[in-house]
């Protein structure tokens, strides 16, 4: 995918993000499953609170793993969003969730590589090991 593309897409998630929360509409978890999904989308369509393009996006959106994904990392920015949106000023001086990174993963490549050179050294020195053992006059 392009970023391009990606980046459109995540515009019309955002869109129809800030018109209405898929978990509300649906009335279900983040970690329903496909089935409870599906079941909470029939029970919605009974419900009749939202509009049925409403309710139908909202499935779609849940049931499709890219979707959900985008729907569940933007979730705690939509506040904001929603707050901007609606030109209420004095509500932007509450802070923003704050996103942290995982330093931990940073030299992962550098670990692989020296566990791959340490694997290779042990290998010499089981091969001088045993070849000394091999020479070695037995004492019996």
């Amino acid at each position: 995918m392009t970023i391009v593309y990606i980046f459109i897409k995540v515009l019309v998630m955002l869109n129809h993000l800030l018109t209405s929360n898929p978990y509300d509409i649906l009335g279900v978890t983040p970690g329903a499953s496909n089935a409870e999904i599906t079941k909470a989308f029939t029970l919605a369509i009974k419900r009749k609170e939202y509009p049925l393009h409403l309710i139908a996006q909202a499935r779609k959106c849940l049931l499709n793993p890219q979707d959900r994904l985008i729907a569940d990392y933007l979730r705690p920015y939509l506040s904001a969003v929603k707050r901007f949106k609606l030109q209420d000023v004095c509500e932007l001086d509450n802070p923003l969730p704050v996103l942290e990174y995982l330093t931990q993963f940073d030299t992962l490549e550098q670990v692989i590589i020296a566990s791959q050179d340490d694997g290779a050294i042990d290998q010499k020195l089981g091969k001088n090991l045993w070849q000394n053992i091999k020479s070695a006059p037995k004492n019996v």
